[in-house]
Formats: C-alpha cells, sequence, structure tokens
C-alpha cells in the first residue's frame, strides 16, 4: 500500500511509482492458478534494478550529503535486500512468493512517507533532486542468473571444513552456476557486507554488487 502521492519530492515520487509498478508485476504473475513464470521473470528483474537504484545512487548519495555518514536506516534496508535477493535465487513458489511479500510490506514502509529514504534523499537533494531522479532513471538493466534449486549449504573448499568444522561466521564460498557466482553464507546464500548486514554481492546477480555506501 503507498500513501497518497501529494506533496512528494521528486525523488519519492519517481520511487513510489515504481514500487507500484512492481506491485502490479507481481500481482500479474500470482493472479492465476499457477505462477506466470515470464512475469515473474520481469517483476524480478525489475525488483533487482530497483534495489540497484537505491544501493548504487540514493545510499551513496545520501551519505555523501551527509559527509559520509549513513543513514540511520542504511543497515536495515541493506539486511532486507540481502534476504530480498536471497528469495530470488530460488524459482519462485507460492511460499516464497509470500515471503518476499511480508519482506516488501515492512521494506516499503522504511522508505516511503515523511520519515523515509525517499524524503529523506529529497530534503538532502534539495533543488539536486531532479538530477538525482535522473540517474534513477539511467540506472541500467541488471543481468540476472538462472534459478539454482540446488543443495541450500555448499561445502567450503579450506581444509578446516575438510576435518568437519563447523564454518566460520560469514565464511563465503563460491558455487558456479553457469556464468553466474552464488555466494553463500555458512546459513544460506548471500554474503555479508563489511558491518555483517546486507549483500556485498547480490546472489541472483551474475556481476559482483560492490559495497559502496
Amino acid at each position: 500500500m503507498h500513501y497518497a502521492a501529494c506533496n512528494l519530492g521528486p525523488i519519492e515520487q519517481f520511487m513510489v511509482e515504481d514500487h507500484a509498478r512492481l506491485d502490479d508485476l507481481l500481482r500479474a504473475a500470482t493472479t492465476g492458478p499457477a505462477i506466470d513464470e515470464e512475469a515473474f521473470a520481469r517483476f524480478r528483474h525489475d525488483l533487482l534494478r530497483h534495489i540497484g537504484m537505491e544501493e548504487k545512487v540514493l545510499l551513496p548519495y545520501a551519505r555523501s550529503r551527509r559527509g559520509g555518514a549513513p543513514l540511520p536506516v542504511a543497515a536495515a534496508l541493506r539486511a532486507d535486500h540481502g534476504a530480498i535477493a536471497k528469495l530470488l535465487v530460488r524459482s519462485p513458489t507460492a511460499q516464497s512468493i509470500d515471503a518476499l511479500r511480508c519482506i516488501l510490506g515492512r521494506h516499503n514502509a522504511l522508505e516511503e512517507g515523511p520519515d523515509g529514504l525517499y524524503a529523506a534523499c529529497d530534503a538532502l537533494a534539495g533543488d539536486q533532486a531532479p538530477a538525482v531522479v535522473g540517474r534513477l532513471r539511467q540506472q541500467p538493466s541488471v543481468p540476472v542468473a538462472k534459478y539454482y534449486d540446488g543443495p541450500r549449504r555448499v561445502p567450503a573448499a579450506e581444509p578446516a571444513q575438510k576435518t568437519g568444522e563447523r564454518p566460520r561466521a560469514g565464511h563465503r564460498a563460491d558455487l558456479r552456476i553457469g556464468t553466474s557466482s552464488v555466494a553463500w553464507r555458512a546459513q544460506g546464500i548471500c554474503s555479508p557486507m563489511p558491518g555483517g548486514t546486507g549483500c556485498a554481492r547480490a546472489c541472483p546477480w551474475s556481476s559482483p554488487w560492490k559495497e559502496d555506501v
């Protein structure tokens, strides 16, 4: 649910409209008796691109305008981005889509509204807000990896793992899926960013998502 688009700044207007568009795509993919794979693939790609707008444009911009200090909400947003990416690694099911809707509901609430990410970025940008929207519009298409429906855990190649030692917290092993590389954590998919939140590599992408915020 998105609140009334009145008195919104340029950044928030653009991003809230994209939320509504993504909602429509997900609804189109799930209205029939079975998941529409083509519609869901479009949703998956566009959601990852939307996350890229926040990770590559908005969060770095806000940090630069705050003298290098990230927004207080940045860690929570990154944690959600990691959880969303994890859900998009595997082929969609009714259960995974329900989980995705749950995360997106709480996530969008952190971004929309007078106290959300987008309003904060509009306030920080001032007259530069339209230029920031221009950068958001230019966010490129993302290369999306094929679904991976294999084992959830991948044994690490380090000698310590061969002896049966439990994986260290934050340990990462790469699993090749065609031309893509999925970064796994000991407790599942996604490797932590510095500080332990979010994804250092966006798992469904076939190219690294580097920490720069």
